[in-house]
């Protein structure tokens, strides 16, 4: 894979996000589906929901693209998938938190099954509880940061250049921004 890949991939990422952002919020006006501001919730106006399912969309068709990872991933995709469709349910219905942690802690020991885990420890149990631990705290901390308009978005675009090639949770968009679509991670698994 050239040293353009990197760039293209994420240009066709942000350009996919881009125009998929009016649809979603289309859709999410459409079906009246709107974060109401109230307590915690400290924006000027109804904000339409589905901004993740943009994202998500931007992320997977170039890491298809440029890294062939929904085979090499599909693991990571589905259980992304998931999470995704169980955060969009929270958002409509509220599900309650045992029932969400409990679908993250599921991913996590997925992810961790599948070899998408963290690999630092000599110990297999430690590096299960990282795995899993990292998955719950990554979820619920985006979570928790989509409450401010934008934060999520600018904390992403922020911590990808640093976390994707170091984390199993972001393995499809290091897989379509690293040479030759490898993953580079910290793991004692992965030898170049």
């Amino acid at each position: 894979m050239s040293w353009l890949a990197p760039p293209a991939a994420f240009a066709l990422g942000a350009a996919i996000t881009f125009a998929i952002t009016p649809l979603s919020a289309a859709l999410a006006r459409g079906t009246d589906f709107y974060d109401i501001p109230s307590g915690y919730k400290r924006h000027w106006a109804p904000t339409p929901y589905l901004g993740g399912l943009a994202v998500f969309v931007g992320f997977l068709i170039p890491a298809a693209v440029f890294g062939s990872a929904i085979a090499r991933f599909g693991v990571v995709v589905g259980c992304a998938a998931t999470l995704l469709v169980i955060g969009t349910l929270d958002d409509r219905v509220a599900i309650p938190p045992a029932g969400r942690v409990a679908a993250e802690l599921a991913a996590g020991g997925a992810l961790y099954a599948s070899g998408h885990g963290w690999a630092v420890f000599s110990s297999d149990v430690a590096n299960l509880a990282l795995t899993l631990g990292w998955v719950v705290g990554l979820v619920n901390a985006f979570n928790l940061m989509d409450n401010l308009d934008g934060a999520t978005a600018m904390a992403s675009i922020a911590a990808a250049p640093i976390a994707s090639p170091q984390s199993p949770a972001c393995a499809i968009p290091s897989a379509a921004a690293t040479r030759r679509g490898e993953p580079r991670r910290v793991s004692r698994r992965w030898v170049r």
